[in-house]
C-alpha cells in the first residue's frame, strides 16, 4: 500500500471520482466480485490521491439498488453501501456522496413514483430518505447525497418544477445539516 500524505487540515483538498452505477467500481473494476474489491478500490483511490468517491446507490428496483431502504423495496439483502462505508470509516480520510438516480418507473413499495399523487410521492420520498439516514447516517465517511445523480436528472425535473425537490432537500438538511445535498 502506498503511503499517501494527508492533506493540510487547514486547507484540505477534495479530489473526487464518480462512477455511474454501484456495481461498476466494486464488481467490475476492482475485483470482479472479490471480497477484497472494496479494499482494492480504496487502495487505488489513495494511490492516485482521490479522497472522495460517489456513485448511484439507487437507480432501479433490481441491479441498481445498493442500499437499504425497506419502504422502497430493499432491506437487509442490499448491503453494498454498508460494506463500502464500513471500509471507508475503517481506513479514514475518505468521503462518500451517495447518488440517487431515480428512474421514472422506479417503485416505492408496489407503486411507481411517476404514478403517485403529489402528497403520496412526498410521503414516499421523505420516508425513504429517513430510512436511508437511519441506516447510513452513523457512518463518518457519508458526506453527502446527490439527487438525480448522472442518469436520474430527468425524473427529478417534475419535482423541481413543483417545488418538491426544494422540500426534499430541506427535509434531508433538517435531519442532517452537516450533509452536502446536491441536485442535478
Amino acid at each position: 500500500k502506498l503511503d499517501v500524505k494527508e492533506p493540510d487540515p487547514n486547507n484540505p483538498r477534495r479530489l473526487g471520482h464518480y462512477n455511474s452505477l454501484q456495481f461498476l467500481p466494486t464488481r467490475f473494476h476492482f475485483g470482479l466480485g472479490s471480497p477484497k474489491a472494496v479494499e482494492h478500490m480504496l487502495d487505488y483511490a489513495q494511490y492516485v490521491g482521490v479522497n472522495e468517491l460517489s456513485w448511484s446507490v439507487m437507480y432501479n428496483n433490481s441491479y441498481g439498488f445498493g442500499c437499504r431502504i425497506p419502504s422502497w423495496g430493499k432491506g437487509e439483502d442490499s448491503n453494498h453501501l454498508d460494506r463500502v462505508l464500513s471500509a471507508m470509516d475503517a481506513r479514514g480520510g475518505m468521503a462518500f456522496v451517495a447518488g440517487f438516480s431515480i428512474e421514472p418507473g422506479f417503485k416505492a413499495g408496489d407503486k411507481a413514483m411517476k404514478d403517485m399523487k403529489p402528497d403520496e410521492l412526498k410521503a414516499a420520498l421523505f420516508k425513504g430518505f429517513d430510512e436511508f439516514l437511519e441506516n447510513y447516517g452513523g457512518f463518518k465517511s457519508l458526506k453527502g447525497i446527490s439527487l438525480g445523480a448522472m442518469y436520474g436528472d430527468d425524473a427529478i425535473d417534475p419535482w423541481l418544477n413543483s417545488g418538491l425537490l426544494t422540500e426534499l432537500v430541506a427535509h434531508i438538511k433538517a435531519k442532517r445539516p452537516d450533509l452536502l445535498v446536491e441536485t442535478y
